[in-house]
């Protein structure tokens, strides 16, 4: 083949990547889309000039075809990897899924090839294929594009579990070995001895995106249950929070009502000493009153509101309990973090605290220590610390609940929300002190 032939064949080839990782995921991308493209238009002349000198020196044929796709696979996947800012096991699943749907392609053009060749009796071998592949890639493109926007790219914005992923590549993977081992002869062999290759082609693409469509729709069924379990869970905090607060509201309408009151006869008696010149006695019961009201007025525990709200929630309850409760937390007035995130994670780390303290045994030391602080502009760091019995149950990494089969929710959600903002969590059990310590990296814009 000449070099435009070659130009032309791996342009076609490539050209189902380009379009399928750029458009749908655009938003995802390392650098500018017009960077992007440029990126790959480079890689592609590179490719097609590195093909082009083996096929001249040693040519290509149908022994070599297996082991160039596996260099075509690698090839996008470098350039993926480099232009789309997520997971490599993210990138092989979907590299391997575009190449299922570039198969497809393959087989139906080479089907439109055989009943349409001969209309086209002036193009040459090269350019009659890609002819077809340009046809057929520009009808299902459009299908396909929709298929990623709707169900892989759901899975793929809001799954972040790596064995899942480390599972999921899997299923293209067996898809297109399946394919270049069971579909070796062309669909021009097949014509020869199948009926009707159409036929074969059709039912290949429905069962393998009946396959895609069935994993990626549990997926996304289990994701959505874990969010709806997540806002219930949410939903619980803001109801008790709120119990507690017309409670304090309550309790300070009575408290100033009594305040009111005892005013006025403070008043009075602060009026007495100053008109019988007790200086002295008018002094201190000032002094008094100061340090009453001071102590009276509580101060929220750091400036971000929703922070503040929780922790003096779960420190009062402490406090109800015996429980020492102590905080250091310097944190800005907006975190770019959802409220719902923030009242998961926050809130069952300092529910888990409370109820480990309550299963010491009575005149043990109860406590409870929360810290949290901003680590660069994007880092949100959280520390709980708390006493315990001592009595943990622990399979391989993973704490077990001491209410319920396998890890307690507190700590799941915890973990999910943890991957969920690509941070780290470390749990460290002593004897008698349960740390455990997190970091988020947050989103650089709230």
């Amino acid at each position: 083949m000449s070099l435009p032939d070659y130009f032309l064949s791996l342009g076609t080839r490539l050209a189902p990547y380009l379009f399928l990782i750029l458009i749908p995921f655009r938003n995802h991308l390392r650098c500018s889309f017009r960077q992007s493209v440029l990126y790959a238009f480079l890689l592609y002349l590179g490719t097609t000039l590195s093909v082009y000198l083996l096929g001249e020196t040693y040519g290509i044929d149908s022994i070599w075809m297996f082991p160039f796709t596996c260099f075509f696979l690698g090839v996008c996947l470098f350039l993926a990897y480099h232009i789309l800012r997520t997971s490599m096991r993210k990138l092989l699943f979907l590299i391997l899924l575009i190449e299922n749907y570039s198969d497809i392609v393959l087989m139906f053009s080479e089907i439109l090839e055989i009943h349409c060749g001969p209309l086209f009796t002036g193009l040459s071998a090269v350019g009659l294929v890609s002819l077809c592949r340009i046809l057929v890639f520009a009808l299902s493109a459009p299908l396909m594009a929709h298929f990623l926007c709707h169900q892989v790219l759901p899975v793929w914005e809001h799954e972040d579990t790596p064995e899942i992923w480390s599972m999921l590549w899997l299923i293209p993977a067996s898809f297109y070995l399946i394919y270049r081992l069971g579909f070796t002869s062309s669909i021009t062999v097949l014509h020869s001895e199948i009926t009707s290759p159409l036929l074969l082609a059709i039912v290949w693409t429905a069962g393998t995106f009946l396959s895609y469509y069935a994993t990626l729709s549990m997926i996304n069924f289990n994701e959505e249950k874990r969010q709806l379990q997540q806002q219930l869970q949410v939903q619980e905090y803001q109801v008790l929070i709120r119990n507690k607060q017309a409670e304090r509201l309550a309790a300070s309408i009575a408290t100033t009502r009594q305040t009111r009151h005892d005013l006025h006869h403070y008043l009075l008696t602060l009026k007495t000493y100053m008109d019988h010149g007790e200086t002295e006695k008018l002094r201190d019961s000032l002094n008094q009153f100061i340090n009453n009201f001071e102590s009276s007025v509580k101060t929220p525990v750091c400036e971000n509101l929703l922070f503040s709200a929780i922790v003096r929630y779960y420190m009062e309850m402490a406090e109800e309990s015996g429980i020492e409760f102590t905080s250091s937390i310097v944190l800005p007035p907006a975190l770019a973090i959802k409220d719902t995130d923030l009242t998961v994670i926050l809130g069952n780390m300092l529910e888990n605290a409370i109820e480990a303290c309550l299963r010491q045994k009575a005149g043990e030391t109860q406590f409870i220590e929360i810290k949290s602080r901003m680590q660069g502009n994007n880092g949100l760091v959280l520390q709980c610390r708390n006493s315990y019995n001592g009595q943990i149950q622990k399979q391989d990494e993973t704490f077990l609940s001491s209410k319920r089969e396998g890890e307690g929710i507190g700590l799941s959600s915890i973990r999910t929300l943890c991957t969920k903002y690509h941070g780290v969590l470390k749990i460290t059990p002593n004897d008698d002190t349960f740390t455990v310590n997190l970091l988020l990296n947050l989103p650089a814009a709230a």
